[in-house]
């Protein structure tokens, strides 16, 4: 807040008309700040301030992002969408935002991890309609033509959710959601979201729709239902393998008492081809609504809000009480993405707690132990040579070619097979028959211990069989023929 005002030590610092009362999280792009705004007759009213860092102000493509984010959520006007009240230049580009006190939604799910707890399934469900609401929202938003603006948020996922004290879940964060009347475009081969909650045909880079926000919102609430993670591993590259080819696991494996028909309908949602997920958000919402009759339908806001109170509670006191007496960003509430700053500015690393899971990834041999998966894709490589260096590119280099013929999911157990006319009907049954593309499927490989070389297995030889003295003769049959026909005569 010294960044903002450090001349002002004896009353609150200001950005514009705002009144900033402290520092509610900060990432790579912007600080967010709780701020007041004061009238006549003693009014004030709270928001949440969302100042972009003064250094990216000079970089156009950053300054872009940050209006396009701005004029997108200011057109949403629903009541699970965090309102954007106004945009503001005077001391620094800032959006101004309604506050919202609470926690996000992967706040609450590791806090009751954390107490062993597991979010219920009526409270888990309210959660859910509420942002499939606000989502839904997005989606229909049109511009002043009454034009559709096919907008697609490209991030739902637990940090981008916020649940406040009343009890209501609301979508927030539309800084790389995708739509016709942006100022800037997303560049051919960028890779947009979180890989953890990415539609398949996000990964790809190829056009999307709302529907990669309903697969999204599906693996949202498989994890709100099941108490863990859904897609999860060591590096990108793992990832991607359990996001693109191995089978998504059932719910009812991890939530036994969970309703089958609610089981289906988060499964729909996860399915991997978009047009058999549902169309809308609205009618994934619709279904886990019918899904949830049979248990007394979907929790009101007070019994949501009663639990929040129950599981996250003393942290929400915590963060209010640091926040009004005006103490820096610690390592104990850092939010979703946002880094946590020490008192001069300077990101804090702090190692990660380890929770107590359930999960059967957790219970794993060592990774030097696992044998070494292959799994191919679609036909070729799926990203480009030519993408950004980043870390997401580093994990997608490691990237190999195995023989067509190595089924998904198999342990290497050796030099694959060469054989050139099989590896030709594989490519025939990929591309088709007559097609001149050559180029095998590309995998993901696992580093891992390789199996030794084994030893080539010989047969054993037989023994040599005597000579017959004669010609072989026919077995008397007379006797069987002669009883065979009694018994018809029985019969």
């Amino acid at each position: 807040m010294s960044e903002i005002d450090p001349e002002s030590s004896d009353e609150a610092p200001h950005l514009g008309r705002y009144e900033l009362l402290g520092e509610i999280a900060s990432g790579g792009m912007a600080t967010v700040y709780l701020a007041r705004t004061v009238g006549h007759g003693g009014f004030t009213r709270r928001m949440a301030i969302k100042r972009l860092h003064p250094h990216l102000e000079t970089d156009e493509d950053f300054v872009r992002m940050f209006l396009d984010e701005a004029r997108l959520a200011a057109r949403i006007r629903h009541p699970n969408v965090v309102a954007t009240l106004d945009v503001e230049d005077h001391d620094g580009l800032y959006i101004v935002m309604e506050y919202i006190e609470g926690v996000t939604l992967l706040q609450l799910s590791r806090a009751a991890q954390r107490m062993g707890d597991r979010i219920p399934i009526p409270v888990a469900s309210r959660i859910a309609l509420d942002t499939l609401a606000g989502l839904h929202a997005a989606h229909e938003l049109r511009d002043e033509d009454d034009q559709f603006l096919n907008l697609v948020h490209r991030d739902v996922s637990p940090q981008n959710v916020l649940l406040g004290t009343d009890g209501a879940a609301r979508l927030t964060d539309f800084g790389i959601a995708k739509a016709a009347s942006r100022l800037s475009m997303t560049r051919d081969g960028q890779l947009k979201g979180k890989i953890s909650y990415m539609a398949p045909e996000q990964t790809r880079r190829g056009e999307v729709d709302r529907r990669a926000d309903v697969f999204a919102m599906g693996i949202v609430v498989w994890e709100l239902l099941a108490g863990r993670r859904l897609f999860s591993g060591e590096t990108d590259v793992e990832v991607l393998n359990q996001l693109l080819f191995e089978p998504i696991p059932r719910l009812k494996d991890h939530a036994p008492t969970l309703p089958s028909m609610l089981e289906q309908t988060v499964m729909r949602a996860l399915d991997r081809d978009p047009n058999a997920r549902y169309a809308t958000a609205m009618q994934f919402a619709d279904a886990i609504e019918r899904a949830t009759r049979m248990l007394g339908g979907p929790a009101n806001h007070r019994v949501v809000a009663a639990f929040i109170q129950k599981v996250a509670g003393e942290r929400i006191a915590r963060e209010r009480g640091r926040i009004a007496a005006g103490i820096p960003l610690s390592e104990a509430a850092s939010t979703g993405n946002f880094k946590a700053l020490d008192a001069t500015g300077t990101p804090v690393m702090r190692a990660r707690t380890p929770l107590p899971s359930h999960d059967a990834r957790d219970l794993r041999e060592p990774r030097s132990m696992r044998p070494r998966l292959r799994a191919p894709t679609m036909g070729g490589p799926v990203y480009s040579p030519d993408e950004p260096d980043d870390d997401l590119v580093a994990a997608q280099r490691q990237l190999r070619r195995p023989s067509p013929l190595r089924p998904p999911t198999m342990p290497a157990m050796g030099p694959p097979r060469r054989d050139s006319g099989e590896t030709e009907a594989y490519k025939d049954t990929l591309h088709g028959v007559g097609s001149q593309s050559s180029t095998p499927p590309a995998i993901i490989e696992f580093a891992g211990q390789s199996q030794p070389p084994q030893a080539p297995l010989r047969a054993r030889t037989p023994a040599p069989i005597a000579p017959l003295d004669g010609p072989p003769s026919a077995p008397d049959l007379s006797d069987e023929l002669e009883t065979r026909s009694l018994s018809l005569i029985h019969i």
